[in-house]
């Protein structure tokens, strides 16, 4: 094979595994209709190349952000104006927008959902962070629209990490993440010798918070009502009795 042929082919190739990536190297050399005891070994070095590359290039670079994390809503800003102002377009599936700095990073998605993740646990990061990117830039010129993003911004978990002075096996325990919202890694590749722990709030209890909050909010205003009537009927005078003679 030629070094023309050998650029098409791992053109081809890369393109059937973004296409679909179970692809194994024999169904590839049916695809693209080459000899498979010819060009199979190539065909699968190839294929391990890809996943290498792709898992480094798409992979959730917040994973390694061993931080504190919330989310907030942005509605009012222009996502197409953002990308001249410092965001970044993505190949995600969901096309979020993506802002880094040293503070941490934020992912916008098309729904108006901005996920923040923090360096350092403090709420001042978290609203500089958001003010570099939507405030600074004039992404967004209203105060007020600014303030409703950060005072809407809510905690949703973190991460630490432990150190055990010793390389460890990478494992990952997540059979409490549904139930309790804990996920234990061990040996991954940014701590080695660390053990990370992640939590968060689990959907259920999410969706418990705002339950118990409009509850909250429904015997508020029943309190303001029922508080009404006692003083206007507090306010109403008996009428005296009147008598009639028949």
């Amino acid at each position: 094979m030629t070094a023309g042929d050998i650029s098409t082919l791992k053109a081809q190739v890369f393109e059937k595994l973004r296409q679909n990536p179970s692809l194994m190297p024999q169904n590839l050399c049916k695809l693209l209709e080459i000899d498979y005891k010819k060009h199979g070994h190539y065909v699968r070095n190839l294929r391990s190349e890809w996943k290498c590359h792709s898992e480094d290039r798409l992979r959730l670079k917040c994973l390694n952000l061993h931080n504190v994390h919330g989310v907030t809503t942005a509605n009012c800003a222009d996502r197409e104006k953002a990308l001249s102002c410092g965001w970044l377009s993505t190949k995600a599936k969901n096309h979020m927008l993506v802002w880094k700095q040293p503070l941490g990073r934020l992912e916008w998605h098309v729904n108006g959902t901005v996920r923040v993740f923090v360096r350092s646990p403090t709420r001042g990061h978290a609203n500089q962070l958001l003010a570099n990117a939507f405030f600074k830039n004039d992404l967004i010129e209203d105060l007020s629209m600014f303030n409703s993003i950060v005072e809407s911004l809510a905690f949703r978990g973190a991460s630490l990490v432990v150190d055990v002075g010793a390389k460890l096996p990478h494992r990952k325990v997540d059979f409490l993440r549904e139930s309790n919202g804990i996920e234990l890694t061990t040996g991954d590749s940014s701590h080695p010798t660390g053990i990370e722990i992640s939590f968060w709030y689990p959907d259920y209890a999410e969706k418990s918070t705002k339950a118990v909050e409009e509850c909250s909010r429904l015997l508020e205003s029943l309190n303001v009502a029922l508080s009404s009537v006692v003083d206007c009927a507090r306010s109403v005078k008996p009428r005296e009795d009147r008598g009639f003679v028949v």
